[in-house]
């Protein structure tokens, strides 16, 4: 069983976060509300919490990825949220784009 300090998990979270900040990238060049920084961040933060989630609780691991997965979902409606404040439709693909970023790095 893996560590939470096993290289591999590390591993794992750096290209989890790297891949989210080139599809963030790609994102913010077509305007999206959610660019880099954030599918980053997504990406990372999923990717510790999965590894922190099945080292401590393996028995539980797919409950762990599931809350991982329903808060992402939480933070995708708020980005649509945040940009449809004059109605059109701007921002609606930044949640799904937060959730493929976040379900790419729940990947165990």
């Amino acid at each position: 069983m893996a560590t939470i300090s096993d290289p591999t998990v590390v591993l794992r979270a750096a290209v989890a976060a790297a891949v989210g900040f080139m599809i963030g990238r790609e994102r913010e060049a077509h305007g999206s509300p959610a660019g880099d920084r954030t599918l980053a961040l997504v990406a990372l933060g999923s990717a510790l919490l999965t590894a922190l989630g099945v080292c401590t609780f393996p028995e539980n691991a797919d409950r762990v990825i599931g809350g991982v997965i329903t808060g992402i979902g939480f933070l995708g409606t708020g980005v649509h949220t945040a940009s449809n404040g004059n109605q059109d439709e701007a921002g609606i693909t930044s949640g799904p784009d937060l959730r493929d970023s976040g379900r790419m790095a729940c990947d165990r």
